[in-house]
């Protein structure tokens, strides 16, 4: 199944009823250009306390924890279960089947598809790296521009 649709043997794809249901929680909050997929057979949740900034993409079948913050153009993959507490920085990704930790920090432009470290470290950068790293490479790539 793709996008609600199911290829048939013939080839052709045939829209599928979708029974699931989207729950959002107390004291959310959504910016505008927001998209929350449905659920195909459970519920997408977004906990209470969690904020969404402008255009962030949630998939079906997703779990936010309690009192997220999730920057500008953030994006989950479907099927993604993250913790509480979580906060993105601009542009962030997260894929199934991550199961974030709580507290986790994922800053400016980081794609995550795995754990966040026990206990749970700042991240930063495409690829992924430790945030000191990723701040000290982006000071070193601006000085030999």
């Amino acid at each position: 199944m793709v996008f609600g649709y199911a290829w048939m043997p013939t080839a052709s794809r045939e829209r599928l009823r979708i029974w699931a249901t989207s729950q959002i929680g107390d004291g959310v909050e959504i910016g505008s250009n927001c998209a929350i997929d449905r659920a195909t057979l459970t519920s997408t949740h977004i906990r209470s306390g969690t904020k969404l900034d402008n255009i962030c993409h949630i998939a079906h079948n997703c779990d936010l924890g309690e009192n997220g913050f999730f920057t500008a153009g953030f994006m989950m993959g479907g099927s993604t279960k993250i913790g509480r507490q979580f906060v993105t920085g601009g542009n962030s990704v997260v894929t199934a089947p991550y199961h974030g930790w709580r507290q986790c920090r994922a800053l400016r432009q980081v794609v995550r598809h795995q754990r966040c470290g026990r206990p749970p470290a700042p991240t930063a950068a495409y690829p992924l790296q430790p945030l000191k790293e990723a701040l000290r490479n982006g000071r070193e790539h601006r000085a030999s521009e």
